[in-house]
C-alpha cells in the first residue's frame, strides 16, 4: 500500500508528533468502540501499518469519576495508636488512629512495597518495618528515607460507629 501523504494527526494535541522527529509519521483513525472507561482507537500509519490503543478514558479526562465514602472499618476496630491494613474497593489502605482522629494511607511504601500497616506509629509518623523510610500518616508525605514518592492519603469520615474512606 502507498503511503497516503495526505492523512491528518489524529489530534490537535498530536500536531506536535508530525514535525521532523522520529514519531513523524501520520496516522488516520479508522475505528473507534467503547466498553465503560475503555477507549479503544484503531489506528492506520501512513506506511499502512495498522495498530490499536486503548485509553482509559477517566485518566484522559473524558469522564469525570465521582469519588464515593465507603465503609472500612468501625470505630471499636482501632484503639489509639493503632494502624491496620484493608482491602478498599481493590486498593491496600492502612488506617492509623491518632489521638482519636483515623487518618487513611496507601498501605504500601513506595521503597519496597511493604506494609505500613506492619509499622510502628509515633504520633503521626509511621515508619516502615522493612527499611525505616518515614511517612506522615495526615498526608502521605515522606519524612525519612529510602522512600522518595510519597503514599497516597484518602479522606475519612466518621458516621455513627462506621469508619468510611474516599476512593
Amino acid at each position: 500500500m502507498e503511503p497516503n501523504n495526505q492523512m491528518a494527526p489524529l489530534s490537535k494535541n498530536s500536531e506536535d508528533l508530525t514535525t521532523d522527529s522520529p514519531f513523524s509519521r501520520r496516522f488516520q483513525e479508522v475505528d473507534v468502540s467503547s466498553v465503560g472507561l475503555i477507549t479503544t482507537h484503531t489506528l492506520k500509519l501512513a506506511t499502512g501499518d495498522m495498530f490499536l490503543i486503548a485509553c482509559n478514558s477517566a485518566t484522559l479526562g473524558e469522564t469525570k469519576m465521582t469519588a464515593e465514602f465507603l465503609n472500612v472499618a468501625t470505630r471499636a476496630d482501632l484503639a489509639s495508636g493503632d494502624m491496620a491494613s484493608f482491602d478498599v474497593g481493590g486498593v491496600q489502605i492502612a488506617l492509623a488512629k491518632v489521638d482519636g482522629d483515623v487518618y487513611a494511607f496507601g498501605d504500601l511504601c513506595t521503597h519496597r512495597q511493604c506494609s505500613l500497616a506492619d509499622g510502628d506509629l509515633d504520633g503521626t509518623t509511621v515508619t516502615c518495618i522493612c527499611h525505616g523510610s518515614e511517612f506522615d500518616v495526615r498526608t502521605g508525605q515522606v519524612l525519612a528515607p529510602p522512600a522518595e514518592e510519597p503514599v497516597s492519603s484518602y479522606n475519612v469520615r466518621i458516621i455513627g460507629d462506621d469508619v468510611q474512606v474516599e476512593i
